[in-house]
C-alpha cells in the first residue's frame, strides 16, 4: 500500500453528497462522475483507503471525506 501511486489529485472537487469518482487518462484529460458505491469496471470495489476530515468544534460528524481504490 504504500508504494502504491495513485492518480493526479483533481483540479477541481465535485463537492456533494455520495460517491463521485474521478478518471484520470494518461493524456492529461480527466473527468468526475456521481456514483451509487465505490466501483470500477462495473463491480465493487475490493478495498478503500480514507482520509477523513472533522471539525469537532463545528459539527460533530465528518466534514469531508476522501476514499482512494
Amino acid at each position: 500500500l504504500a508504494g502504491a501511486e495513485l492518480p493526479p489529485r483533481p483540479e477541481q472537487w465535485d463537492i456533494q453528497s455520495g460517491w463521485t469518482k474521478y478518471h484520470h487518462y494518461a493524456d492529461g484529460s480527466s473527468y468526475s462522475e456521481h456514483v451509487e458505491y465505490p466501483m470500477h469496471d462495473g463491480r465493487p470495489e475490493d478495498m478503500l483507503v480514507f482520509d477523513v476530515e472533522t471539525m469537532p468544534e463545528y459539527h460533530p460528524y465528518s466534514v469531508l471525506a476522501t476514499a482512494a481504490t
